[in-house]
């Protein structure tokens, strides 16, 4: 699998429609998408990146107020690989795995607004200067 080509095409699509995008005045929720490859490492697998599988997800994030939020993540990926028993024969396995996870957010402290300035992305989100001149 060309996963550079893939890669080109997965950006291409997404920066077609980066421009296009529009979010809610006031900031209080996130949907987004991932996408990646997983492996498995183990006892039938010890190389690695051995035998990889296209891993994808789906995300939402609610933010309640300025210091609470909840998010929860959905993944889907597929495992494949093979033991070698000592007898010399081959057990090949795969395995589909759906994981969802939910995360709870607090944050302790707010910075003032003069230490945050509006995303380059979305106007209306503040960031730390910080890491706005970073990325």
């Amino acid at each position: 699998m060309d996963f550079k080509l893939i890669r080109s095409l997965i950006i291409g699509i997404i920066s077609l429609f980066i421009n296009q995008l529009k979010a809610q005045e006031i900031y209080h929720a996130e949907i987004g998408a991932n996408a990646g490859v997983s492996y498995y490492l183990g006892d039938a697998n010890n190389k690695l990146f051995k035998n990889p599988e296209l891993t994808y997800g789906l995300i939402y994030r609610q933010k309640f107020n300025p210091r609470l939020a909840l998010q929860a993540n959905w993944n889907y990926t597929k495992v494949t690989g093979s033991a070698f028993l000592y007898s010399g024969s081959t057990i090949n396995f795969e395995n589909s795995i759906h994981a969802l996870d939910f995360c709870g957010e607090f944050n302790f402290f707010d910075l003032p607004d003069n230490f945050k300035t509006g995303s380059s992305v979305m106007p209306q989100k503040k960031n730390w200067d910080v890491m706005e001149l970073l990325r």
